[in-house]
């Protein structure tokens, strides 16, 4: 039974278990800015989302025009 577990899986078999779970974790704040994002109007990522787009290796989203 996996009440409550969440697993994992990645295909970058150098990272630790640590390290997937930190970026897990991470993508919650990506898309927590992606809201404040769209909700605000703003046309660029403050320097810790870019941090983050940069940690996760993600192309760093522009604006529309």
């Amino acid at each position: 039974m996996m009440d409550g577990k969440l697993i994992l899986v990645t295909n970058v078999p150098d990272l630790a278990p640590a390290d997937v779970v930190a970026r897990y974790k991470a993508l919650a704040d990506i898309e927590r800015g992606f809201r404040q994002h769209t909700a605000s109007g703003l046309s660029t990522l403050s320097a810790a989302q870019k941090e983050l787009f940069d940690a996760l290796n993600l192309p760093t989203p522009t604006a529309a025009v």
